[in-house]
């Protein structure tokens, strides 16, 4: 039996592929759009971070001590000897040796916002940063009081 070239191509599938072609097309920019995403997301993965959970603190009243329990974590692409500082205080909250990720909780005890550094130790640079901000319900407006009335 020889078969011609007229008699391998289905007219009824092509007929269809041009009603399904926006479908392929939308499924295919879909996947395209996916692969980005990933991709993205894998680069993020690749530089390292420092991120405080949860980000602030909310007291009643500006300039009162908020008080939260807060936890750090971090992610490098080297082990080293990693340590985490307030940036108000010289002496390290934590170290950690030969890592290349690590968490960290503390008691959060503070009238004003923070930031925090992640510094290797090794070739003293830093990393990472983040901050924990202190928020507030009511500002700190008191009202004057006069040194006379009219009543």
């Amino acid at each position: 039996m020889t078969l011609k070239y007229n008699d391998c191509i289905n007219y009824n599938w092509v007929a269809k592929s041009r009603v399904f072609f926006p479908v392929y097309f939308l499924i295919l920019l879909g996947m395209s759009s996916h692969t980005l995403a990933t991709e993205k997301t894998d680069a993020k993965n690749q530089q390292p971070y420092l991120s405080v959970s949860p980000e602030r603190c909310v007291a009643l009243r500006e300039g009162q001590v908020c008080y939260q329990e807060i936890q750090f974590s971090w992610r490098v692409l080297t082990k080293d000897r990693y340590c985490l500082y307030d940036e108000q205080i010289d002496k390290p909250l934590t170290c950690w040796n030969g890592k290349t990720e690590g968490r960290f909780e503390m008691d959060f005890q503070a009238p004003n916002s923070r930031a925090y550094l992640l510094r290797n130790e090794d070739r003293n640079f830093v990393v990472a940063n983040t901050k924990f901000v202190v928020a507030w319900v009511y500002g700190n407006k008191k009202r004057r009081r006069s040194s006379w009335r009219l009543f």
